[in-house]
Parts: C-alpha cells; sequence; structure tokens
C-alpha cells in the first residue's frame, strides 16, 4: 500500500467501490468499503486508489465532511465490462 493510501485511510476516508473493471479485479470488489483488508486483497498490479481505472469509488465520510452520509448496498449489476454497484444515501 502506498503512501497516498496510507494518508488517506489514516485520515478516516469512508469509501466504498461503485464500480470495478472486470478485465482487472472480479465483481466481488463491487460496493465493498474501501479499507486496507480490502486493498489487501488486490493484485500487486492493481493501484489502490483506482489511478488506472481498475476501480471507481464514492466517498461518504471523511476529515472534510460535516457528517458522514448513512448508505447502504443497492444492487450490484455487471455490463460492458465493469460491475457497477448501487451505494444508496439513506435518509
Amino acid at each position: 500500500m502506498g503512501k497516498l493510501t496510507e494518508h488517506m485511510l489514516s485520515a478516516g476516508i469512508d469509501a466504498y467501490a461503485s464500480s470495478v473493471d472486470l478485465k482487472k479485479l472480479p465483481s466481488s470488489f463491487a460496493g465493498r468499503k474501501w479499507s486496507r483488508e480490502m486493498l489487501q486483497e488486490f493484485p500487486k498490479e492493481i493501484d489502490p486508489c483506482g489511478e488506472n481505472g481498475e476501480i471507481h469509488t464514492i466517498v461518504v465520510g471523511g476529515p472534510m465532511f460535516r457528517r458522514p452520509i448513512p448508505v447502504r448496498l443497492g444492487e450490484i449489476v455487471e455490463r460492458n465490462g465493469f460491475a457497477y454497484a448501487d451505494i444508496i444515501p439513506m435518509n
């Protein structure tokens, strides 16, 4: 794990993988919380921040937020070589 990733996690960034490139990772990563545990499962060639398009994330909490956005995981669908997870805000 790189310095940027460690800094972001240590700062309290709360994020979820909203999409996954299926050529690089299995669909089981879609919808998962972006965490040290998740990143330890990545193959070595995968950038932990998704800088090469491996994953896209949605940030729902962290030091830049007044309060975290509560979310729930919705449907996960696969299309056009990607797995997409609905990350749904809860009211």
